[in-house]
């Protein structure tokens, strides 16, 4: 495996933070007794952004932030004199999750608790992230992606590895989607204040053809149980 930069211990921080100033890019934390590694990735929004360095940082000085619980355990047992910090690739910043999920997917790294940028068998999403997943490949945002790369000569590996990196994005999102749309429909009841049953549906959504009430509304009462007063009902989900 080849690295655009490599830093092996005992790590020169000045020359992590001027090499990755500004930089967004996919890094992998590798473990020189095992083998085992961590893929991540950081996105620097300006020049003044140092992202991949606060990674650095956190993974290795600050063991309590770091965002795989299983790297952190393995720091704290091997010492992290028996680590490397490993920059894979640079990017663009809307290219950078496609470039994770690309290696992740092609190194399996051990330390990883989601097998891919965009794979999370069982871990539940709030309705906002499932609906930015699902327009997530929309014309639009590929219009403004091929205007970020608007005169950039791209190597021909490069292209390769941004291909087969949307294929795996497209597919783990379907995925992630079509396992939603399975789950989401569950069966709901309408109460009265005095406990008093109202009408059953399908759905929670449903509730919106009777009530003039936003889903989100609905979704946070069937959450924390309380009535929602200016309607003079409760929700709950049927048992």
């Amino acid at each position: 495996m080849k690295f655009i930069k490599s830093y092996p211990f005992p790590f020169d921080s000045d020359l992590i933070k001027k090499d990755c100033l500004g930089q967004s890019g996919v890094y992998l934390v590798k473990n020189n007794i095992t083998n085992h590694s961590y893929v991540g990735s950081a996105v620097s929004k300006s020049d003044k952004h140092n992202r991949l360095f606060i990674r650095f940082r956190n993974h290795f000085f600050n063991t309590i932030k770091s965002s795989s619980i299983h790297l952190r355990r393995a720091i704290i047992k091997y010492g992290k004199h028996n680590f490397s910090f490993n920059i894979l690739a640079f990017g663009l910043p809307d290219n950078i999750i496609g470039l994770e999920s690309y290696y992740i997917n092609k190194l399996q790294p051990e330390y990883n608790i989601l097998q891919s940028a965009f794979n999370s068998s069982g871990y539940k999403h709030t309705e906002e992230t499932k609906e930015k997943m699902k327009l997530n490949y929309s014309e639009e945002r590929r219009r403004r992606i091929g205007n970020l790369n608007l005169n950039k000569q791209l190597s021909q590996e490069t292209r390769k590895l941004l291909s087969d990196s949307m294929t795996l994005r497209h597919k783990s999102s379907e995925i992630l989607l079509d396992s939603f749309k399975q789950t989401r429909s569950k069966p709901t009841s309408v109460y009265d204040l005095n406990g008093e049953l109202l009408k059953q549906y399908k759905s929670a959504k449903e509730i919106q053809k009777d009530y003039s009430v936003d889903y989100r509304t609905i979704r946070r009462h069937l959450k924390n149980g309380k009535p929602i007063n200016k309607l003079r009902i409760i929700i709950k989900y049927n048992l």
